[in-house]
Order: structure tokens, then sequence, then C-alpha cells
């Protein structure tokens, strides 16, 4: 886990790691699915990151804001809706790390090999 503290503290913005500020939470799948896609799509060799709780002001100082730990019941099951929706599968962690006495979240988007990855199905769908 010492390497999701390392990219929770250190990484900067880019083509494989992004921040968010709050949690997606089941009002923000579709914006998950699509931040998913979106990295798993990248050309970046190895794994990718969301890091949510942290994100940087206007003079590109990092900021972080405590994750409630219920985001890391698996409710909703980030993993069950990226095999769900996504194809082809792909594998993804989400463990809470901290950083400065904050609680932060660390998607880890496994290798991608099998680009291109696509909905199966558009989660407003269903």
């Amino acid at each position: 886990m010492n390497g999701l503290v390392k990219i929770a503290r250190t990484a900067t913005p880019g083509t494989g790691v992004q921040f968010r500020k709050d949690k997606y939470g089941s009002s923000d799948i579709r914006s998950f699915l699509r931040d998913v896609l979106a990295l798993a799509n990248a050309s970046v060799n190895g794994p990718r990151y969301i890091v949510v709780g942290a994100e940087f002001d206007s003079k590109g100082r990092k900021i972080t804001h405590t994750i409630d730990a219920e985001d890391f019941s698996g409710k909703p099951s980030y993993q069950s809706l990226a095999n769900e929706y996504i194809e082809p599968a792909i594998k993804i962690r989400y463990k809470p790390v901290s950083v400065d006495g904050q609680r932060v979240g660390v998607f880890e988007i496994g290798d991608s090999q099998d680009r291109p990855y696509m909905m199966r199905i558009d989660y407003s769908e269903t």
C-alpha cells in the first residue's frame, strides 16, 4: 500500500492520474464509469490512478479532503459496476490511504492491455 500513499501524496494530474475532490457515490456512477474508461484507454504503461479527496488550488498546491470510511464498504461496488458496464473486463482496486492525516481514496486501474475499452451498455439506459 505504500505505493498508493506515494501516488496520493506526490503525483500530479496527468494522463495516468486523475484527482477528484469528492467521492463518487451512487449519484455519480456515470462520472465514475466515464473516468475509468478514459484512464483505461490512455496510452500509459502500467496502472492508472484516480485519487479521490484531493484537488489542486489555483497555485498548484494539493488540498486534501477526508473521504468517509463508508465509501470503502463496497456500496456501490465499483468493481461490479465496471464489470457490468465496461468491456473487456478491467481490474479496479479502491483503497483508503492517509495523506497528512486525511483519509483519501485511491482507485488503481490495472494495466490496460486490451484497449480499446468501451461501454457494454450506457448506464443511463438502465
